[in-house]
């Protein structure tokens, strides 16, 4: 997909702890995956885990929640209690809710929020919604996912494609959206803000093949009762047969291009 050239700013939280081994592997997919579909794009990472560092949305044009592990239901963990913060701020008390947010002057046409994984889940527990554990165990997989009619329509999907592949490495999941969410795909696996300002993914759209290694190599969280070698499967198939996560996420910075004055 071929993107304009205006620069585009883009402010990723990485909510990965500073000290893991996945860390630089999730900052450098992030890296990647924005930087293959708009190269000239400013992306700032901010840490909110120990510096407690949160972007200023009138600095940017998007915004970036990315996975993470730790409960987004936690009172005891102080970030996370600030990130819960953080997204209702912006997003309720800022206005992004109602067509009064952003320096442009409404809500359609200021900054963006992507929520993905971890995030996906945090900002329909700040905003609402409610999160459980995976009752049959934590999930670590390419995954197909089903697209509501509503999803099909936003991704600007043709009527043959009705899904995409992407994967996803996850312990909860939302069992009930944020008021005012609407549904981009079946099982609670992407939601769309009214105000169209919030897009949220359960699935990692941003992963390539060597960070899906790293994560069934560096952890077993998500592949609990799988051998190494089927473990090692996952990699495998991202590599060799890929996924649609750079096409759905493209169509995303597409939309921010076509309704914000970038």
């Amino acid at each position: 997909m071929s993107l304009p050239t205006n620069c585009m700013r883009i402010a990723v939280l990485i909510n990965t702890e500073p000290s893991s081994p996945l860390e630089p592997h999730v900052r450098g997919s992030w890296k990647r995956a924005l930087k293959a579909l708009e190269p000239t794009s400013q992306i700032d990472f901010y840490d909110p885990i120990v510096a407690s560092q949160f972007p200023d949305p009138l600095d940017y044009d998007l915004i970036v929640l990315s996975g993470g592990s730790v409960d987004p239901r936690s009172r005891d963990d102080e970030w996370v209690v600030k990130m819960r913060e953080f997204v209702r701020e912006i997003v309720e008390e800022g206005g992004m809710t109602r067509a009064s947010f952003g320096r442009r002057g409404s809500a359609v046409t200021g900054c963006k929020i992507l929520g993905i994984c971890w995030g996906h889940q945090i900002i329909a527990e700040a905003l609402g919604g409610e999160i459980e554990e995976m009752k049959g165990g934590p999930v670590g997989d390419i995954s197909t996912i089903d697209l509501t009619p509503e999803g099909q329509a936003f991704l600007g999907f043709p009527s043959r494609k009705s899904s995409f592949t992407a994967p996803e490495f996850h312990k909860r999941m939302v069992t009930r959206p944020a008021p005012g969410f609407i549904p981009l795909a079946q099982n609670n696996q992407a939601f769309l803000s009214a105000a169209g300002t919030v897009f949220t993914f359960q699935t990692h759209l941003e992963m390539d093949a060597s960070t899906v290694e790293a994560i069934v190599t560096l952890t077993d969280a998500y592949t609990k009762g799988k051998s190494p070698e089927q473990a090692k499967e996952i990699a495998t198939k991202c590599e060799t047969v890929g996924h649609d996560g750079g096409l759905v996420l493209g169509r995303l910075l597409q939309w921010i291009y076509d309704h914000n004055d970038v």
